[in-house]
């Protein structure tokens, strides 16, 4: 096996593949991939991201199937593209995508692709400049997308309000970060991804690692450690929140390396108080009446006050000064058409995704039914009506009482929105699960006779 004296660079190589995809390759690099096995395997595994990933993004106006077929046409040894093509019909067309490459990665099939999800939603972000990254523009509804860059190991990501990111891995490892994410890519090798969590959320599905290697989570309170699992961790200003859906994840605690084993259906808050385990939703009474949201959305004013936002499966509501005139608020629809007596509680539960304040007050308003999930936006939204409630979130997802408003709306279909008053204090924001999140995160209902 020969090895190049003069290694290509990650932008050398990708512009080498490039250049085989448009029918360009030259004798003289034919002759140097077949001379050279590292070379080679370097350039097989650009060459499925490039012909897999980047052949998806091209606006010709084929069906999706389509796009998939040719995609898929190249290379069918690699589930990438299927598993991330999987959640498509879920979320809006990437603006933009990365290569993230990081040393012995390339061939350790641990490369990842982040996209930011949905086309023309979000604002400016970053990826900060590190001793060992580089800078690449964050594109959003107003500004054209930039041309991809490699993204290096140390390399930060931030989001801000408006946007949401999606990270695939090779091996099927996917992470989806939340609004005003920051999260540092600090080594990919054959170890396994070690992510830090600086501010945010993070949800992650972790195949199962082989032997030795491990996907880890490092937050200022906590190391997490997994295999095979689904779960979220969530940066507050008290601490760290861990929870899982699937699987089990081992958190330690940094402060004095306490361990506890986290398991599907728990959660575990990582701060200067105990860890105890505890469920990730309360348990529901006996014989209570659950109902979701049977359509829900997000409004969005300013430049985005033309957009809907309805299949997304996290909102944020913010107040009048947090981003200018982008004030944010969540529309839902209950039907209570099973509901004939009144009731003894009737409580709604929004499960916390973010929270920059904890004295802050939302109230819900009654609104008529003139909105459509997939239609709504800031500029076509329903006027509030009265205030049915007023909700102060906190870290123990306190619910919001709706006993009165369930009692005099029997057998009815109701519509609601949850709002920041113009007079609250600024700099408020509250991210929360939709029902388009898993069921055990979903918006819920909790009905007692």
């Amino acid at each position: 096996m020969t090895s190049d004296l003069n290694p290509l660079g990650d932008d050398e190589l990708a512009l080498l593949v490039d250049h085989y995809l448009d029918g360009e390759l030259s004798p003289v690099d034919r002759s140097r991939l077949t001379s050279d096995m590292v070379l080679a395997r370097r350039f097989i595994a650009e060459l499925r991201f490039q012909g897999r990933v980047g052949g998806l993004l091209k606006p010709d106006g084929r069906t999706l199937l389509g796009q998939v077929e040719d995609a898929l046409a190249l290379d069918r040894s690699t589930e990438l593209a299927d598993r991330v093509l999987a959640k498509l019909p879920e979320r809006r067309r990437p603006v933009s995508w990365w290569r993230l490459a990081a040393g012995t990665a390339l061939a350790a099939s641990l490369i990842a692709v982040i996209s930011l999800v949905g086309s023309g939603s979000f604002g400016s972000g970053s990826f900060g400049n590190t001793p060992n990254g580089v800078t690449a523009a964050v594109a959003d509804g107003v500004n054209a997308p930039s041309e991809p860059r490699t993204l290096k190991t140390g390399a930060l990501l931030t989001l801000d309000v408006n946007q949401e990111a999606q990270v695939a891995f090779t091996d099927g490892t996917r992470m989806d970060l939340g609004a005003t994410s920051a999260v540092r890519l600090s080594g990919i090798d054959q170890g396994g991804a070690r992510i830090a969590l600086e501010n945010g959320s993070l949800s992650a599905e972790v195949t199962k690692q082989p032997k030795g290697s491990h996907f880890q989570v490092q937050t200022k309170e906590a190391l997490l450690t997994v295999l095979g699992t689904k779960f979220t961790a969530t940066k507050y200003p008290w601490g760290t929140r861990v929870e899982v859906t699937e699987g089990r994840v081992r958190t330690k605690r940094e402060t004095d390396d306490k361990e506890v084993e986290v398991g599907a259906g728990s959660r575990v808050d990582v701060g200067p108080g105990p860890m105890d385990l505890q469920p990730i939703r309360p348990p529901l009474p006996t014989e209570a009446l659950v109902l979701e949201p049977i359509a829900d959305s997000v409004v969005v004013g300013g430049k985005y006050g033309n957009e809907n936002r309805g299949t997304r499966p996290g909102h944020v509501v913010t107040s009048p000064k947090t981003r200018k005139d982008e004030l944010r608020d969540y529309y839902l629809r209950f039907d209570l058409t099973q509901v004939r007596e009144a009731p003894s509680s009737a409580k709604l539960h929004l499960h916390l995704t973010l929270l920059k304040r904890r004295d802050l007050k939302l109230h819900l308003a009654r609104v008529d039914s003139s909105w459509g999930e997939t239609t709504i936006t800031w500029n076509n939204r329903p006027p509030l009506g009265e205030n049915v409630a007023e909700w102060t979130p906190d870290r123990q997802d306190s619910p919001i009482d709706l006993t009165a408003f369930v009692t005099t709306n029997l057998g009815k279909v109701v519509d609601l929105c949850l709002h920041i008053d113009e007079a609250e204090k600024p700099d408020a924001i509250v991210g929360f699960h939709t029902r388009e999140a898993a069921p055990i995160l979903r918006p819920r209902l909790v009905i007692e006779q």
